[in-house]
């Protein structure tokens, strides 16, 4: 952790799970499992705009979702 209460990314740590996701799990009828990097991949994925929305506001959308 660092002075902010979060991980601050390195070249070498930038891979690594923070350790405040550890508290984000997925239930199943046998227990609790940690997510995966594809469970987190599909919920950041999953919201999309229709294509009504300004280009701008989907640009945003997408330096928003990348941020992530």
């Amino acid at each position: 952790m660092s002075e902010f209460g979060f991980k601050k990314i390195t070249p070498s740590n930038w891979l690594d799970p923070d350790k405040v996701l550890r508290g984000f799990v997925k239930m199943f009828p046998t227990g609790a499992r940690p997510l995966t990097a594809d469970d987190y991949l599909h919920h950041i994925l999953s919201p999309e705009l229709i294509e009504s929305v300004p280009k701008d506001i989907q640009a945003l959308f997408e330096v928003a979702r990348g941020a992530i």
